[in-house]
């Protein structure tokens, strides 16, 4: 786990200069800490599993464990809805890190997903569904109908992709469209459950002046497929 934790670590490094997760070429090129070549195999002298979108924007990086072998392809976590609390399972001997989280050990770890992982992976998520709704339809659904989105994206991306109607607060995302469908907002209130402006307005042409990544509010807030509201060093 430490292992994993260290090219952890310097995948971010790379992602924070470049604005992508290095492909499987460069990895071995990536730096540790206090700058020595990181280690790429595992404690068994095999090479550990790492992969990423075709767009670089998430990853995932595992470890079989003592018996050399996955129970569940890896790189489908990279498109899940990660849980509050990873899976813990002493019988499995898999280590699973994707997109910033531990989503199985065998062992209880520090870096679990919190309620923000969730919700910004239902949000990105949704968002590339609808992408894929404008691409066939030239409009955004009336509403969100997670179940044909969900269909729709994995069947035609051919990924299995998890869509949720709700943020890791439990609360429903906000999903709003205009009149023409043309433009829509998908947002969620964060922790507070209070949003700093009507997310109503920002569905109109000239949007309220919040400053994209510095705002000291909670919400989390996409218009057509685009942040506008979003942490600043959150990378997804």
């Amino acid at each position: 786990m430490a292992l994993i934790n260290r090219i952890h670590f310097a995948i971010y490094q790379y992602y924070f200069r470049y604005g992508l997760f290095p492909p499987q070429s460069e990895l071995k090129l990536l730096q540790g800490q206090p700058g020595a070549p990181i280690e790429l195999q595992d404690q068994w002298h095999r090479d550990l599993f790492y992969a990423t979108s075709v767009d670089r924007t998430r990853y995932v990086i595992a470890s079989s464990g003592r018996n050399g072998t996955f129970e569940r392809d890896p790189s489908a976590f990279m498109y899940d809805i990660p849980l509050a609390e990873h899976l813990i399972d002493a019988d499995s001997d898999d280590l699973i890190l994707a997109n910033g989280c531990y989503r199985q050990v065998s062992e209880p770890s520090g870096m679990t997903c919190g309620s923000f992982d969730q919700t910004f992976a239902a949000i990105r998520n949704t968002k590339e569904a609808l992408s894929w709704y404008w691409k066939i339809h030239r409009l955004y659904p009336s509403k969100l109908d997670v179940a044909e989105l969900q269909d729709l994206i994995c069947t035609r991306s051919n990924l299995p992709y998890a869509l949720s109607a709700t943020d890791g607060w439990h609360r429903p995302l906000t999903y709003l469209v205009s009149d023409d469908k043309r433009t829509y907002v998908l947002a969620s209130a964060g922790e507070d459950g209070k949003f700093s402006a009507p997310p109503t307005l920002f569905l109109k042409a000239q949007m309220p002046k919040i400053p994209p990544d510095e705002s000291e509010n909670e919400d989390i807030i996409v218009k057509n497929g685009r942040k506008v509201i979003w942490p600043k060093d959150f990378p997804f």
